[in-house]
């Protein structure tokens, strides 16, 4: 068995579920390549591309709510969607790659090669097993029409919005994330994540995520969470690859906060955490919840996200904050420690913190190739 995990740099959460994944059937002793499906034609597209998302995400999210809406209008199983024949240009170098590679599994983290993978499927070539992970608590729009063998998707309760394939197909099994997100810290591991990172023992910690784009309206969300939390707190920003927005915060804040710039130490800042604010990103919210930390959801780039915090919401995993009206459910969140602790019971019975391991488990029992 060899496997390729297929992602695409539009947002960090196909890549990182795709780490994950790589991570867990590498510690199985089998062999992994994780790619991004731009960087098969040309590298320099993979930046392109994940420039070109993160511009239009950050900068016109009124146009890609839009654009998210209509593609949901015009999605219809075994349909030949724009989407679809805009990747078709992308299977035979996928194709290529295979066989030089002699993979005979391949997994996808993004409906983009998973489209390209579907065209190869129905023109050419079935012998290799095909696996779609979902990254977010939605079906996305066009995921209908690719043509896996089984989707893994995050939970049961959204196994209906998989219009045209078969219950037996759907296995609801989490979204994968790394092993090192998957415990809740106890109260010296918490400690020791902040003495790493040079952060306060003597302060609550409230970190702000802002997804690998660094998107959202961070100077409004920090006005207010400091004008209404007092000195006890030490605040640090996630900006991801945003330069500008560090700069812009650094400016405005000075040395009242930790502007970060894009880290490997994820895990180890939301370990240290107390609360927790983010856009809601499939993947960042599924670490949160694994992790077991008080979860803020802040305004989310339309469209899955949309659905994503609407998904944790309604289950208790996590509460949302709009603007400044909203603010005393997270003071009343911080100041409930009941209420910390039910949250985070939800999003233990919710989020399988194992997802990783058990979707690696399930291709190796199913794959021929195994």
């Amino acid at each position: 068995m060899k496997v390729l995990i297929l992602s695409c740099s539009t947002g960090g959460g196909h890549n990182s579920a795709g780490l994950a994944l790589k991570e867990q059937f590498e510690k199985q002793g089998i062999i992994c390549e994780l790619r991004d499906m731009h960087s098969l034609i040309q590298r320099k597209r993979t930046k392109q591309a994940a420039a070109l998302y993160s511009f239009v995400a950050v900068n016109m999210s009124t146009l890609f709510g839009a654009v998210y809406k209509l593609a949901g209008w015009i999605s219809h199983p075994g349909g030949r969607s724009p989407v679809y024949l805009f990747n078709l240009k992308y299977a035979k170098p996928i194709r290529e790659y295979m066989k030089a590679g002699g993979f005979d599994t391949v997994i996808c983290t993004h409906l983009f090669p998973a489209e390209a993978l579907t065209r190869i499927r129905r023109t050419c070539d079935d012998s290799f097993a095909f696996y779609f992970v979902a990254t977010d608590y939605t079906c996305s729009p066009f995921n209908e029409e690719t043509k896996p063998d089984y989707y893994f998707i995050p939970h049961q309760d959204i196994a209906h919005e998989y219009r045209g394939v078969s219950p037996e197909q759907r296995i609801a099994l989490g979204i994968p994330c790394s092993e090192k997100f998957s415990f809740h810290p106890s109260a010296h591991e918490k400690e020791q994540a902040r003495d790493i990172l040079g952060l306060s023992r003597h302060k609550k910690q409230a970190l702000i995520m802002c997804g690998s784009m660094g998107f959202g309206r961070i100077e409004m969300i920090l006005y207010h969470i400091m004008k209404h939390l007092d000195d006890s707190f030490e605040y640090t920003v996630l900006v991801g690859h945003n330069e500008k927005l560090k700069m812009r915060l650094e400016r405005l804040f000075g040395d009242k906060i930790h502007a970060i710039t894009f880290t490997n130490q994820a895990d180890l800042y939301m370990r240290a955490a107390d609360i927790v604010f983010t856009k809601p990103g499939g993947l960042s919210s599924t670490e949160a919840a694994v992790l077991g930390v008080p979860l803020v959801h802040t305004k989310p780039i339309p469209g899955c996200e949309t659905k994503n915090a609407r998904f944790f919401s309604e289950r208790g995993m996590s509460i949302i904050y709009k603007n400044n009206k909203d603010m005393q459910n997270v003071l009343d969140l911080i100041a409930d420690n009941n209420r910390r602790l039910a949250m985070m019971k939800k999003q233990k019975a919710y989020v399988n913190s194992n997802a990783s391991q058990d979707i690696c488990t399930f291709i190796q029992m199913h794959s021929k190739h195994a």
